[in-house]
């Protein structure tokens, strides 16, 4: 048993790939992390008496944005399910103006995770379905070492304009359970490709459990009078 142990880790170290629960299969295909070691497993890591569900993450967001003068209070819903490489997110948002009720569109999206080395590629195509429209999404992910940096781009079609989102992300990982984020995104539609909407927003996510998170953010709007701050939980399951 030493003896297999030794030759797999030296398998992971000459060939550069990450098996974490050393059972044959690369981390970033792996769909069932953890498998106990006595285990035989299938081409995805899953123990073949284990069902693989996939991934669900859920997410609920309460924000107050102050902007122009005007104070406003949102309440989001997200939702994410992740099979293999595969993607799938719904969100919905509800905010209030002046004791007033509104709400946002539902935007929905599939995406594929193409992993290669520490690089991911994630191209989204997406759907408003409230206004039936379409939105398309390019996410690039880049690790190294406890750092994931991102950039995302984004188009949305709209009945009377076309938007254009750009972001930079940078992640820093100081912890197994602590993250902070740090973002600039830039917007702009048929009048002004860039520059028509900027901001810079900071975050700090805690890992309350494996399953059970908490996140913390605030956001500064840099060319107009405004900022918004916002508190969110989320919990996984698998």
């Amino acid at each position: 048993m030493k003896a297999i142990l030794i030759v797999l880790l030296c398998i992971n170290f000459l060939f550069g790939y990450v098996d974490s629960d050393i059972d044959g299969v690369d981390d970033s295909i792996d769909r069932c992390p953890n498998t106990p070691f006595d285990k035989i497993v299938d081409i995805y890591g899953c123990s073949y008496d284990h069902i693989y569900y996939g991934k669900v993450n859920l997410e609920y967001t309460n924000s107050k944005q102050q902007k122009d003068k005007n104070s406003v209070h949102f309440d989001s819903y997200y939702l994410n399910y992740t099979y293999g490489k595969y993607i799938f997110d719904i969100s919905k948002s509800y905010y209030e103006v002046d004791g007033e009720d509104y709400e946002n569109d539902t935007y929905s999206s599939l995406g594929y995770n193409i992993v290669k080395d520490n690089i991911s590629i994630k191209p989204y195509f997406g759907w408003n379905l409230s206004a039936k429209n379409y939105y398309l999404l390019l996410s690039i992910d880049y690790l190294k070492r406890n750092f994931v940096y991102n950039i995302s781009t984004s188009y949305n079609q709209t009945t009377n304009l076309n938007y254009y989102n750009y972001s930079l992300t940078l992640t820093y990982y100081y912890s197994s359970i602590n993250s902070v984020d740090v973002v600039y995104y830039n917007s702009g539609d048929d009048t002004k490709y860039i520059n028509k909407y900027q901001g810079v927003d900071i975050s700090y996510r805690y890992n309350i459990s494996k399953k059970y998170y908490t996140k913390i953010g605030y956001s500064k709007f840099i060319n107009s009078d405004g900022d918004k701050i916002y508190f969110t939980i989320g919990v996984n399951f698998e």
